[in-house]
């Protein structure tokens, strides 16, 4: 009978082991992924107004300098109808945004995810204060350039069938222009 409880007092040894390292495993995967998730990093806010909320979304990164230095927490339309972004930054970046900096929404490379960009601002002034609203410009994108080039292309098309026009005008035979050369020219010899 003594042999049986050592078996079973072994077995439940064995079991508690495998339970706590098992436990213990899973803390630790969890502590890693939220340290380099930043979960417990220190953090500060800053809240940004565009026109629209078309192209943004809640997690969208917000970079700086090409680092991600955030993410978009939340997005509200405001009673008055201005759309309010709010940003979540990391705090070990604070000291390098100073007043002045802007947001952009910019386009990584020609076909690139769309992200978020904030710049540094005025670097003699002092750094952003938590819950500030910043400055929200525009990036001119692919489609607003040709959009805007549209009017250009269309000129430009007028301004060559002028030239042609004015090209046949000076090359035609029977015409003033090229008599009147023909008379400078028989005065001259």
């Amino acid at each position: 009978m003594s042999e049986k409880i050592d078996l079973i007092s072994k077995m439940k040894r064995q079991v508690g082991w495998f339970v706590i390292l098992g436990l213990s495993a899973l803390i630790f995967v969890v502590v890693l992924v939220s340290v380099r998730s930043n979960v417990f990093a220190d953090k500060f806010t800053l809240f940004v107004e565009p026109p629209s909320a078309s192209t943004f979304y809640e997690g969208q990164p917000v970079k700086f300098q090409g680092f991600s230095v955030g993410h978009i927490d939340d997005i509200q339309l405001q009673q008055e109808g201005q759309v309010r972004i709010r940003l979540k930054l990391l705090g070990r970046y604070r000291h390098m945004l100073h007043q002045g900096a802007i947001i952009h929404f910019v386009k990584e490379g020609l076909i690139g995810e769309q992200i978020v960009e904030i710049t540094s601002g005025d670097v003699e002034r002092k750094p952003l204060n938590d819950g500030q609203l910043l400055q929200y410009e525009t990036e001119a994108s692919l489609e607003q350039l040709l959009v805007d080039l549209k009017p250009a292309v269309s000129n430009a098309n007028i301004f060559l069938e002028e030239l042609a026009k004015l090209s046949v005008w000076f090359n035609d035979p029977k015409g003033s222009l090229q008599a009147s050369m023909q008379h400078l020219e028989d005065i001259t010899h």
